[in-house]
Order: C-alpha cells, then sequence, then structure tokens
C-alpha cells in the first residue's frame, strides 16, 4: 500500500489553516475515522491504514530531520553572531 495520499493530505494540513481549525475542532485525540472522513471531504481519497502509515513515516522523517540540523543549527547561529 503506498502512503503518498496520506503524505499528501499531512502535506494539504500544513498548508490550509481552515482544515487544521477542522481537526482541532474533533478534540485533543480524535478518532483516526474521523480523520479520514475530513480528509475525504476535502477531497483527499485516504485510507485509515494508509494514513496511519504516512504519519508514521513524516514523525520518524522529522524525527531524524532534527537530528541532523541540531548541532548545525547551533554552528551557524555561532558563526552568525562571530561575523
Amino acid at each position: 500500500m503506498s502512503s503518498l495520499a496520506g503524505h499528501q493530505f499531512i502535506r494539504a494540513v500544513r498548508a490550509d489553516p481552515g482544515l487544521r481549525t477542522k481537526i482541532a475542532v474533533l478534540g485533543t485525540d480524535p478518532r483516526l475515522e474521523d480523520i479520514v472522513r475530513l480528509a475525504a471531504d476535502a477531497g483527499h481519497a485516504v485510507e485509515a491504514e494508509t494514513l496511519r502509515l504516512a504519519y508514521g513515516q513524516d514523525w520518524a522523517l522529522r524525527w531524524l530531520a532534527s537530528k541532523d540540523t541540531g548541532a548545525g543549527n547551533r554552528d551557524s547561529r555561532a558563526r552568525a553572531k562571530a561575523e
């Protein structure tokens, strides 16, 4: 099963404040099925398992990126102050 549709929906949520608001209305612990229904209403045909997979991949990639850029960001700020 491809996670592309899930990633597309995740990107849409990041880009669309209205979509984020609709998700927020679902509460602090929304059911995945409610999010899938909301995605469908917004034109994103995604299955629950696909969204679950994409969400896990997204968090793993962001965690890895934070590990790679953590020290680099500190070094960049130090160089910027020195200049």
